[in-house]
């Protein structure tokens, strides 16, 4: 049934949501996904066969679990621009071409949306517990210790390979927003090409790069990604890699009226 608090919008995100065994309000979430170990990580999956004969040829060929939340992207710590804010190298991110975009997922203000994002939360870290490294209490990365805040992150740069160009673009006419980057990117233009990040607006229209943080930092969104989990020394890192972000509520920025231009002389008028 809709729910006459929140717009028409949200509302049907959430039917949309409501029995999706993906989506981590469910609260069966973590019966219906497991974790399999591919190459040196651990991702995802859904958590069904069919028919137990095919059970090893399903494994072989099924993509990682899509899963979903609906958050408040924050203004803070938005590193989701498309040249994720790279003015130069750093000991992290020597290139241009190192960079991962990265954006902070929030609790909704509304208080039914803020209490999904709870559940949500919760059943987070159930899923990370199942495969959490046993004896080690650190874990990184998508959620952070005692705080309602989540991270995604988006890969912008990619050496060329003939079977993405149709998902990725020319270097020729990518934002940026530093002199430096400026010049790392003419460096990179024969052998990399960009990838857009699949966010798109209340109009469901492809946000252009140039846009990103003017129409992401403050809506309130769905957000898709795959979560996937490494351990490395005395740490648990696990990483939500964005796979699509719709946007249900504009930032406020967004919606503000433009500033009309003052008059030189102001005429009065009798009324």
């Amino acid at each position: 049934m809709p729910n006459t608090f929140l717009p028409p919008r949200v509302n049907a995100m959430l039917n949309e949501l409501h029995n999706s065994p993906t989506y981590l309000g469910n609260a069966h979430l973590a019966e219906a996904l497991e974790w399999r170990r591919v190459g040196r990580k651990d991702f995802i999956f859904p958590n069904h066969v069919d028919n137990e004969n095919d059970e090893e040829e399903g494994r072989c060929t099924e993509e990682p679990a899509i899963l979903s939340i609906i958050a408040d992207i924050s203004h803070d710590s938005f590193w989701l621009s498309s040249d994720a804010g790279w003015r130069g190298p750093t000991e992290i991110t020597p290139s241009l071409s190192d960079v991962k975009g990265t954006c902070i997922g929030t609790a909704p203000r509304s208080p039914i949306l803020h209490d999904h994002f709870s559940q949500a939360l919760q059943h987070i870290l159930v899923l990370q517990a199942l495969v959490a490294t046993p004896d080690i209490t650190v874990r990184q990365g998508f959620t952070q210790f005692g705080s309602e805040r989540l991270k995604f992150r988006h890969i912008f740069f990619e050496t060329i390979r003939q079977d993405d160009l149709e998902t990725t673009v020319a270097l020729t006419n990518w934002p940026v927003h530093s002199d430096a980057a400026r010049r790392a990117l003419q460096c990179m233009e024969d052998d990399f090409r960009a990838i857009p990040l699949p966010a798109y607006d209340v109009n469901d229209t492809l946000i252009q790069p140039a846009l990103y943080r003017q129409k992401l930092a403050g809506c309130l969104a769905q957000i898709e990604f795959q979560l996937s989990h490494v351990a490395f020394g005395n740490k648990d890192t696990f990483t939500a890699d964005i796979y699509n972000i719709r946007i249900l509520i504009p930032s406020a920025t967004q919606s503000v009226p433009r500033k009309r231009k003052l008059p030189q002389i102001l005429l009065t008028t009798t009324h």
